[in-house]
């Protein structure tokens, strides 16, 4: 696995972010700039680690969706091991039902 930046690795062609504690906007603006970074070297999508994020603000979702726009669609996007607080966030803005979020299904 390589890094890319401090929240972001690459393992073959899938991008991994993971975000230990509060998600906000600046980590947001840096996660979404090492996304480029490894979409740019070959990455063909993109997986959002939550299991040690505590918190995630607005501009994240939005970053999500942002993503998903710029780098193929929400079938290449996808994020896992979210819960609480993190998750209720999710499916109060949505994005469970453009995002397959803990391996469920897109709504």
């Amino acid at each position: 696995m390589q890094k890319i930046g401090q929240y972001v690795s690459v393992d073959n062609s899938v991008a991994i972010a993971a975000v230990e504690g509060k998600y906000d906007l600046g980590i947001t603006t840096n996660v979404f700039d090492d996304l480029g970074k490894a979409y740019r070297q070959g990455c063909t999508s993109v997986c959002f680690e939550m299991a040690n994020t505590t918190y995630i603000a607005s501009a994240t979702e939005r970053m999500f969706y942002k993503v998903c726009r710029i780098y193929g669609g929400p079938e290449n996007v996808q994020i896992i091991n979210a819960k609480g607080r993190v998750l209720a966030a999710l499916q109060t803005g949505a994005v469970d039902k453009f995002i397959l979020i803990n391996g469920g299904q897109q709504g």
